[in-house]
């Protein structure tokens, strides 16, 4: 499976001179937490993703490879930011009739052609926003910048899926990181939304800054709001309430537990 954004952790990582336990230290996480994001057996929740961000000293999206790293500028087209992109040139009078009569292009390749995009060309879905030429960052998308909303609709199986946007899809199975709210049904890897999550089963963990409403969950799931689950294998962590089945390992929660067995330590701020 590609995993973009643990081989740009662990790149910049090293770039630092920094072993796991070190990077760990600093965002107050296990080093076996960051073992797993480098080698794609987990993902960072929202949280540590803008914790990592801030201190690479690089954007989200380059974490997610949807701009090039600081050192490899030039390679590849930059992708420019709606706001600041400046006019574009005049085209040349002799060039004009040529440009209008070919098709759009994406970093130089036409629609349908394979382009020069920096991530590699595997069977991820991946959901981005272009306004005309220029890739619209994930961070201005959530601001509003278009004072609407983007959902990706999806039907059939899938292996893996990205998207800076709310995501509606079927069975998924490998990992699904979303922008926004992921409804989708059983997933065979982990789920990541800054929203809300509805799903069925999920064979990796949970991470989302809003509610949780799935069944059983292979792994831990942390949530910022409330969750209603089956039985986690893992470790439950939430802001809100927890209605759940059994429980592997602690459960933490910032309101009321209803729960079955639960392995570890129970808390509730």
């Amino acid at each position: 499976m590609n995993n973009i954004l643990g081989d740009n952790i662990a790149r910049l990582r090293k770039e630092k001179g920094m072993t796991q336990e070190e990077l760990a230290r600093e965002l107050n996480i296990s080093y076996q937490a960051v073992s797993k994001w480098e080698n794609g057996v987990s993902s960072p929740d929202i949280s540590n993703i803008k914790l990592l961000a801030q201190f690479f000293g690089v954007s989200i999206d380059m974490l997610f490879g949807l701009e090039l790293m600081p050192e490899k500028a030039g390679e590849l087209p930059a992708f420019a930011d709606t706001d600041e992109a400046g006019p574009a040139p005049e085209a040349e009078p002799e060039r004009l009739a040529d440009e209008v009569s070919q098709p759009e292009t994406v970093s130089g390749a036409a629609y349908g052609e394979e382009a020069a995009l920096p991530w590699e060309d595997d069977d991820t879905l991946r959901a981005v926003l272009f306004k005309g030429r220029q890739l619209v960052s994930a961070e201005k998308l959530g601001k509003g910048l278009f004072g609407g909303s983007v959902r990706l609709e999806y039907s059939g199986e899938a292996l893996n899926v990205f998207s800076f946007f709310d995501v509606d899809c079927e069975s998924v199975r490998g990992n699904v990181e979303a922008g926004g709210d992921v409804d989708c049904a059983e997933v065979g890897g982990n789920v990541s939304a800054s929203g809300d999550i509805d799903c069925g089963s999920v064979s990796g963990s949970v991470s989302c800054g809003g509610d949780a409403d799935c069944d059983d969950v292979g792994g831990d799931l942390r949530a910022g709001g409330d969750v209603n689950c089956g039985t986690v294998i893992g470790s439950v962590s939430t802001g809100g309430d927890v209605n759940c089945g059994n429980v592997g390992g602690n459960l933490s929660a910032g309101g009321d537990v209803c729960c079955g067995i639960v392995r570890g330590n129970v808390y509730r701020g």
